[in-house]
């Protein structure tokens, strides 16, 4: 995960784009993790199909969210 912040921190950098939009989906994390670790370099982030990793925390207590979590 700290590879592909790392690499999109510079792909932001070299297109000097900053800040810039950023989507994510699926691997959605990398928004949060890219979002927390220079949030100067992000103006919006939008990420789909993944929940803030604060409510994954609460929700992962519960049997049936972990076997629903499964792909």
């Amino acid at each position: 995960m700290a590879t592909l912040v790392a690499d999109i921190k510079e792909l932001i950098s070299n297109l000097t784009v900053s800040p810039a939009f950023i989507i994510g989906q699926d691997w959605g994390a990398i928004t949060y993790n890219l979002s927390a670790a220079f949030p100067s370099l992000v103006r919006k982030a939008i990420v789909m199909a993944l929940p803030h990793p604060r409510m994954v925390q609460m929700l992962m207590v519960s049997p049936e969210m972990i076997h629903r979590a499964f792909h």
